[in-house]
């Protein structure tokens, strides 16, 4: 376990939480990684996700008063995404890519893609509200600091998107 991974082991709860217009401004985006995952087209669906994502951390900036630049947003997303490969974006590209093979490849792709775009979505919000809570700015975020505080955070948005998912079923009558 790394240094950071441990830090944020160690941290109480209390101190990730955000302020509730920003958490409920996350799960807004929650749930439209989670709509922009079922778009058929494969890899089409990760660049419309991560479109999502770029407008979440300009609207918390906007929120916090911070200026904001899309370029450092952009490479921070991907070293947070791209570092958790098997937990987060390895899982986005690896679903979105199922929907290449015929027939089940897009059920498949549907049935587990919208959770993990949620989650991903829900962490990389947090990250950033917490952020931008402490008096960071865009430039100012450090990967490597916040890189235990994302895995965290994604654990957390799996279920945050998946009870969102399961809020949104029609039930049956």
């Amino acid at each position: 376990m790394t240094d950071t991974m441990t830090q944020a082991a160690s941290v109480p709860a209390e101190a990730y939480e955000v302020d509730p217009a920003a958490e409920n401004l996350i799960k807004n985006h929650v749930m439209a990684a989670a709509t922009a995952a079922v778009v058929p087209l494969p890899l089409f669906d990760v660049a419309a996700i991560t479109l999502v994502q770029v407008r979440l951390i300009s609207k918390l900036a906007h929120m916090y008063g911070k200026a904001y630049s899309e370029g450092p947003v952009r490479n921070t997303i991907s070293a947070l995404v791209g570092g958790a490969v098997g937990q987060g974006g390895g899982q986005l590209v690896g679903f979105s890519l199922t929907k290449f093979i015929p027939g089940i490849g897009w059920m498949l792709g549907m049935m587990s893609l919208p959770v993990i775009a949620g989650a991903s979505t829900y962490a990389i919000g947090r990250v950033y509200a917490r952020h931008f809570k402490q008096g960071g700015t865009i430039g100012s975020i450090i990967v490597s600091d916040v890189t235990g505080l994302y895995h965290q955070e994604l654990e957390r948005g799996k279920k945050v998107a998946s009870d969102l998912r399961n809020d949104i079923k029609p039930s049956a009558a």
